[in-house]
């Protein structure tokens, strides 16, 4: 998980640092606030009917790139269990089709649930469908998330996959 972390931040420093130093490119304060319901989650005989989540994102905005660390809430149902995803966002906004690209890395803790949380990743795509303040944003994203269930033997490492609608406002 290290190196996935390592490397999703060597990427976001390797896009945003050219617009740090440029006079004509404004960096601002951003909040991006993220609502998403689980179509599919898959992990074998474990595997979770729906899952709802609630992300907040803080950062900065350097012209196109937003960086941010996010916190949130993601609850999983049959069976239930909740986790804390804390993780590093990175946006990239296409000006000429509104489109957000959406990359984030982190790791989830425990809320409830008999389980241990583990890290997890997500890569979506978003259409801006309105450009105001608060914009507003509708999408997908894959999201791929380990947990460790501790009463199966060995204490079983789960994979959770699914595809996540999202609708997202950001000021």
């Amino acid at each position: 998980m290290n190196k996935i972390v390592t490397v999703f931040v060597g990427i976001v420093l390797v896009i945003t640092l050219p617009y740090a130093g440029s006079g004509q490119n404004r960096t601002r304060y951003f909040n991006r606030t993220w609502i998403g319901y689980h179509l599919v989650v898959s992990s074998g005989s474990y595997a979770s009917k729906n899952a709802f989540e609630l992300l907040s994102v803080n950062g900065l905005q350097f012209s196109q790139n937003e960086i941010g660390i996010g916190v949130g809430l993601r609850g999983y149902h049959t069976p239930s269990y909740n986790t804390l995803p804390i993780y590093l966002e990175y946006n990239k906004i296409f000006n000429k089709s509104a489109t957000l690209l959406s990359l984030d890395a982190g790791t989830s803790a425990r809320i409830s649930g008999n389980f241990t949380g583990g890290g997890f990743f997500s890569v979506g795509l978003s259409q801006r469908l309105l450009h105001a303040k608060p914009d507003l944003f509708i999408g997908a994203k894959y999201n791929n998330e380990k947990i460790v269930l501790p009463f199966i033997p060995n204490n079983l490492t789960v994979q959770l996959s699914a595809i996540v609608i999202t609708i997202s406002a950001g000021f």
